[in-house]
């Protein structure tokens, strides 16, 4: 069962890591001035990530889709990276670089997601946001 993370900066800034059930990170988020920014980016990932449509912009044709969506993509590193964005055209996260993407990945990211619907999902949300 994957779960959330919300840490703080050095700086006093928050960001959250979506893990993997094995601990591995899955997607990691933007910086926000605050807790409630980070939360609020968790349940952004929670709505948007299910039903996200991927669009693989390495490839020869692209093909375009409406937001939410994920992103596949090649950094400035040369690696292969995925990358949620929301409703309102903003990055949400991106996930770790690959020396080239996992097939499955691919395919469709939101397969490494957990359930947003998951009641143990949930309750680990909902024990993050009482140690605020």
């Amino acid at each position: 069962m994957g779960k959330y993370v919300i840490k703080v900066t050095a700086s006093g800034k928050y960001h959250f890591n979506l893990l993997a059930g094995n601990g591995e990170p899955i997607l990691s988020s933007q910086m926000y001035a605050a807790r409630k920014g980070a939360v609020k980016g968790i349940r952004s990932v929670m709505k948007n990530a299910p039903e996200a449509p991927v669009v693989d912009l390495t490839a020869k044709n692209v093909v375009p889709a409406k937001n939410p969506k994920f992103e596949i993509y090649e950094g400035k590193d040369g690696k292969c990276y995925f990358r949620l964005i929301a409703a309102n055209a903003k990055a949400i996260g991106r996930s770790e670089g690959y020396n080239t993407m996992p097939a499955r990945t691919a395919s469709n990211p939101s397969r490494r997601m957990p359930n947003p619907k998951s009641k143990r999902l949930r309750k680990n949300l909902l024990n993050s946001l009482s140690d605020s």
